[in-house]
């Protein structure tokens, strides 16, 4: 009987065997809210911190470069700028000719548009922007095991293509057609950090380009 009557208590005060008193169901749910809210806060501050590193990287690395980028600005790419011969000798492929000139990609930092900067010295000489109302072309070009992402526009019968390489045979390609003809292959080098700069980590946003294949089978 008295093994009946202390199990009763048990069961009536959930404290006389040691056991708490579970929350109202009201509190238990205003407690999810409060860890889902706070987890959720956390998240866009990792996401801030990301960004902020980003930023700080990417200008430090672009430090080395002379950069058309402005402050509100994010570089995407500076590089220096090479004239291409092929063949100048039997056993040669190509050659390099060393030039003043310089192309410099720059992101908006609100992503509102990619702007394309080519120039010598402290002058821009042609300037390109995508918007999301007049987005640049992008297209993806597979040779063998080699990749390259293309971005091209056209600017009257001129038609300007930014080849840009990773791994094995990386580097920045600038190719430029009047209609169908070939007039200027120019190339970075291919020794990141020394020849161009690329960010890290950047993703263009998808809104500023359309997905095209190229015209010029050069460049398809």
């Amino acid at each position: 009987m008295k093994l009946l009557i202390l199990a009763t208590l048990c069961v009536l005060t959930l404290t006389a065997c040691g056991n708490k008193v579970a929350p109202p169901s009201s509190e238990r749910n205003l407690a999810t809210k409060i860890e889902m809210n706070t987890a959720e806060i956390n998240s866009v501050e990792v996401k801030k911190v990301n960004v902020v590193a980003q930023l700080i990287i990417t200008d430090q690395i672009s430090e080395q470069f002379s950069t058309y980028c402005k402050a509100n600005e994010i570089t995407y790419i500076n590089t220096k700028i090479n004239k291409v011969e092929r063949n100048p000798s039997k056993d040669v492929a190509y050659k390099l000719t060393p030039t003043n000139s310089r192309l410099s990609m720059c992101l908006a930092k609100d992503n509102s548009y990619l702007s394309y900067r080519y120039g010598d010295g402290d002058t821009v000489a042609l300037e390109n922007k995508a918007t999301t109302e007049l987005p640049f072309n992008r297209y993806y070009q597979q040779i063998g095991r080699m990749g390259k992402d293309i971005l091209f526009f056209s600017n009257d019968t001129y038609y300007y293509y930014v080849g840009i390489s990773g791994g094995m045979g990386s580097g920045i390609s600038i190719d430029v057609f009047k209609g169908d003809e070939l007039i200027s292959e120019l190339f970075s080098g291919n020794t990141i950090g020394e020849d161009f700069f690329l960010a890290p980590n950047l993703i263009l946003p998808s809104a500023l380009f359309s997905e095209k294949k190229p015209s010029h089978k050069k460049m398809q």
